[in-house]
């Protein structure tokens, strides 16, 4: 802890008084924060979005203010100002801007709840409108995912491969989200109606996927070459330690190249796995069930068209297509 001394002679006498800095509470409160958010049962990768905004307009509130960042102290204004800056200097998406402010949201009311601010001044602040376009995450179209999977094939190491491409697979035909693929055990495939159980959905909540043959081929080709190991975790490193999050981002990332986009990520095979099944008519409620979106309107995006749908549109009544 970084703590502040006033030194006071007095007769030959040394008198420490200690003073703990206004950063330090600010660190406590987060520590609290954190806490608050386990009891409340938010998961691991949710309470690390909402500490992570909190500590960005820490940093800009002490940047800009050059003032200590004391919560009982932020107005309304200054939220309102981070979020003009994040639009104008920074060109965040609306999608971005809005998860930030949503964010501090949850921590004011965190402040309330335990009486460490007297008043929420996040309440009139609005989340900013996002059209449409913005709106449609970016999912991956049948040639993008044949030139994602070629380079997997092309891959000359057979444990990479294979393993890879069962990762892959677990993403683009099951919707299962990076930390999800992290999570599964040897338990979660039932083999005998082949389907796969998550139990380490976000929020804590668990869904049954089915499992198409595209996933079941994948999925033995990996079995066949991991063996018996020590440990239950279905996705190992070569030396046979369960895969990290970001493992699985680094290794799967290098396949993402041969499409020069550098927006494409391994959640895009998630994305692509909802638009998929809209795309085939699939009901939007099963979609929701199988994605284990906690609201429809997650799902709805992907009714959504995206940019270069758009693009495409406007281009069929071009003169010179013509």
């Amino acid at each position: 802890m970084n703590l502040l001394y006033r030194i006071r002679y007095n007769e030959g006498e040394i008198d420490f008084t200690e003073y703990i800095t206004n950063e330090v509470i600010a660190i406590h409160y987060l520590d609290q924060f954190e806490t608050w958010l386990k009891q409340e049962g938010k998961g691991s990768l949710t309470i690390d979005e909402y500490l992570r905004s909190v500590r960005l307009f820490e940093k800009w509130y002490t940047e800009t203010n050059d003032a200590d960042f004391i919560p009982k102290d932020i107005t309304t204004l200054d939220v309102q100002d981070w979020k003009q800056h994040m639009q104008i200097n920074e060109k965040l998406k609306p999608a971005t801007i809005n998860k930030r402010i949503s964010s501090l949201k949850v921590y004011w009311s965190f402040l309330i709840d335990t009486g460490l601010a007297p008043v929420d001044i996040t309440k009139k602040v609005k989340t900013k409108r996002s059209s449409q376009v913005n709106e449609a995450p970016r999912w991956l179209e049948r040639k993008e995912v044949a030139k994602i999977l070629h380079a997997v094939e092309s891959v000359k190491n057979e444990w990479k491969r294979k393993r890879d491409k069962a990762m892959i697979m677990f993403m683009l035909r099951a919707g299962l989200r990076i930390s999800e693929v992290k999570d599964l055990d040897l338990m979660a495939v039932d083999e005998r109606y082949w389907r796969v159980t998550v139990t380490a959905g976000k929020g804590g909540k668990w869904r049954m996927v089915p499992m198409n043959p595209d996933l079941m081929t994948a999925y033995k080709e990996w079995m066949e070459q991991r063996g018996q190991l020590e440990t239950d975790r279905l996705f190992v490193t070569r030396k046979g330690t369960p895969i990290t999050r970001q493992g699985i981002h680094d290794q799967l990332k290098k396949y993402f190249l041969v499409l020069d986009d550098k927006e494409v990520s391994a959640h895009c095979l998630r994305h692509t796995f909802c638009k998929s099944l809209i795309d085939q008519g699939v009901d939007i409620q099963n979609v929701a069930a199988l994605a284990g979106h906690e609201s429809i309107e997650t799902t709805r995006r992907y009714t959504t068209p995206s940019e270069k749908e758009l693009r495409k549109a406007v281009e069929l009544i071009s003169e010179e297509r013509m």
